[in-house]
């Protein structure tokens, strides 16, 4: 049984996928067994190399939203004092 996030992946990268593609993979239910997915990938060329192309794009793409809409704050964070600072600078004044 697959996890619902890594079928609705896996689904979406087929549906952007070639005719190629649609050929040897199947649609991905909840009863499907990973091996219908595994064995077209690790078999045939064409299907691996766009597999590979799609993940890789949703992986970057999910980084850059990550990065971009991480912290909506983030232009209001100002200065960043690294831990410590304060405690060190007010022992070495009182030395």
């Amino acid at each position: 049984m697959l996890p619902k996030g890594l079928k609705n992946s896996l689904n979406k990268i087929r549906q952007i996928s070639s005719d190629i593609y649609h050929q040897y993979i199947p649609i991905l239910e909840d009863d499907t067994d990973i091996s219908a997915l595994a064995q077209p990938v690790l078999t045939v060329p064409e299907v691996y190399n766009e597999f590979c192309n799609a993940l890789i794009n949703r992986i970057v793409y999910t980084q850059i939203v990550t990065k971009t809409f991480n912290n909506p704050l983030r232009g209001l964070e100002g200065n960043v004092m690294p831990l410590g600072f304060a405690r060190a600078r007010n022992i070495c004044e009182s030395c």
